[in-house]
């Protein structure tokens, strides 16, 4: 029985020696990270993100056209009674 409490004495000291060397190097970075954020600055990638932006706007605009291309007109929506929803339709307008 002594061997047993040893051992589960052993264990707890172990754990939590390394639960503690965890958090410590956890709370490290995650400090760490927390002052690379207040820094602010450009990220790294700020030129691919410049880069990327027109292209973004690009592929939804055709995205808009093709999916205002696909309405019924809407004298046939009113003929058969058939509301669509032009929920969106601001939203297309603007592009």
């Amino acid at each position: 029985m002594e061997a047993f409490s040893l051992a589960s004495i052993t264990a707890g000291v172990l754990t939590g020696i390394l639960g503690n060397t965890a958090d410590r190097v956890f709370l490290t970075g995650f400090k760490a990270f927390i002052n690379y954020l207040k820094q602010g600055g450009k990220p790294v990638n700020h030129d691919l993100q410049k880069a990327l932006r027109p292209c973004f706007l690009s592929a939804l605009q055709t995205i808009a056209s093709e999916c205002l291309e696909e309405q019924p007109p809407p004298q046939l929506v009113r003929d058969r009674r058939i509301y669509h929803n032009l929920q969106h339709q601001s939203d297309t307008n603007s592009l």
